[in-house]
Formats: C-alpha cells, sequence, structure tokens
C-alpha cells in the first residue's frame, strides 16, 4: 500500500491507477466509471469514494473491489474534500448549492449534515493536517472565495482577500496539491 495513486474522471471511461515506485499507469480492475464528464472523488485511509453524475461507489484499495455506495446527492460538481480525521466532506445537491455532507471515510456512513457559508459548486479544495481551504468555485461565476474548514468542530471560516488565489479573476473545478512543511525543507532545501 501507499504506492498506489487512483485517477477518477477528466473524460476517460476507465479509472487508471498510477504505481508511484516504476512510474506505470494501467487501469484499475473492476472498475465503475461510465466516463461521465461530472466525477468527483474522496479517500481515506483504506476506502476510496467516487460520484460519476449521481451514481455513488466506494473501492476497497486492498484489492481494488467496487461496490455501490449511498450517495450524498451530489451530481459530481460538487467536491470532495478528505482529512486526515477519519472523515471527509462532500458538496450536496446539484451544481452550486448550499449544503455539505460529513461521511466516515472508511463505511462511507452518513455522520451529518450542515449549510456553507453560501452556495457554491466546482470546488477547489485542499486538505490540510487540522483544517482545509476551499481555493476558489463556482457560484454563478468562477471567483477566488476562500474557506477554512475545521475538521474537529465542522465550522467553515470565509477568509479574506490576503488567503485568496492571486493573478486570475476565478477559478473552479481545479485540483489542489500540498506537501509537509518538513518534506518539502528537506527535498529543497527551503
Amino acid at each position: 500500500m501507499g504506492q498506489i495513486g487512483y485517477i477518477v474522471g477528466g473524460g476517460s471511461a476507465v479509472v487508471e491507477k498510477l504505481h508511484f515506485a516504476t512510474e506505470s499507469m494501467y487501469t484499475s480492475p473492476n472498475n465503475s466509471s461510465s466516463g461521465v464528464a461530472a466525477t468527483t472523488g474522496g479517500y481515506g485511509e483504506t476506502m476510496g469514494f467516487a460520484m460519476f453524475s449521481t451514481t455513488g461507489y466506494k473501492m476497497s484499495f486492498s484489492n481494488d473491489s467496487w461496490s455501490a455506495w449511498t450517495n450524498p446527492g451530489t451530481d459530481g460538481y460538487r467536491k470532495f474534500l478528505p482529512t486526515k480525521w477519519g472523515h471527509q466532506y462532500v458538496g450536496t445537491g446539484a451544481n452550486v448549492t448550499l449544503g455539505w455532507a460529513k461521511y466516515n471515510d472508511t463505511s462511507g456512513a452518513l455522520i451529518s449534515t450542515f449549510n456553507g457559508l453560501s452556495t457554491v459548486g466546482e470546488e477547489n479544495l485542499e486538505m490540510g493536517q487540522d483544517w482545509g481551504y476551499m481555493l476558489g468555485n463556482y457560484n454563478g461565476q468562477q471567483n477566488n472565495m476562500t474557506w477554512k474548514f475545521n475538521y474537529a468542530t465542522d465550522a467553515i471560516t470565509a477568509l479574506g482577500i490576503t488567503a485568496q488565489p492571486k493573478g486570475h479573476n476565478g477559478q473552479s473545478s481545479g485540483v489542489c496539491f500540498s506537501a509537509a512543511a518538513t518534506i518539502v525543507s528537506a527535498r529543497y532545501g527551503y
């Protein structure tokens, strides 16, 4: 484990796996992707979760086996925010809606639902250690609205302009990555 990354969506009709050590890409067996344009996914330590339009699936990383997942009612345009706390968040409803759901990231069981600060969709979500961020979304237009999600309390805070992405008028349906400061420092000498 820990040597594989999964790619869901992007217009492909299959779920693909990237083996990190060999940098080889191959098709995941038993995948349930229908190749629809509106896809989103999240993950925990042992399970992955995906929405293909309005159809939900979960996958066991140990054997790539897929099964149905009672989904949060999202349409694939609302995105997942994984955490390291045993749960994940996903926007509910159709694109540009108010609701959020919190799910157990092992079983996929619903923990709670709550509303965001405003209607959003196509969020750019970034996982952190104790909180996560939304760095832009689509709310009728692409924007750089930035929110902070507190994993311990599920509280959402709107951050000011200094926290917003720079250099463009707005962004949505993006991909965000991060690395621990000690890893970045040791690897790149920052």
